[in-house]
């Protein structure tokens, strides 16, 4: 999802505009971290410390990469047209669909 597109996102969706915020922020770390590290090019007297530390920050970088474009791309947009489609169905569905949420949590 494109952050250009958050604007005019009613305030129930607060929570995920701030966590894909997070997200932009995360990437442009990783991309620091990345050229920092001259995309993990190991130096040639690299100690086996290095090379262990090179190795988790490339898995890190796969990992969150991969974690924030499953949220991004997939789950928060179920996420919102789900709100979407329950505001359009109006107050009674709200109502019932809280009841059902909070009926859930006690289980």
């Amino acid at each position: 999802m494109r952050r250009n597109n958050l604007t005019h996102r009613p305030a129930h969706a607060r929570p995920l505009i701030v966590m894909l915020e997070e997200h932009y922020h995360a990437g442009e770390a990783l991309r620091r971290m990345r050229r920092l590290t001259d995309g993990y090019a190991l130096p040639p007297d690299a100690s086996r410390s290095c090379r262990a530390l090179f190795k988790g920050l490339e898995a890190l970088e796969f990992d969150l990469y991969l974690h924030i474009h499953k949220e991004n791309n997939v789950l928060f947009p179920r996420v919102f047209a789900a709100v979407e489609k329950l505001e359009a169905a109006g107050p009674a569905a709200q109502f019932q669909t809280k009841v059902a949420m909070d009926s859930a949590a006690r289980s």
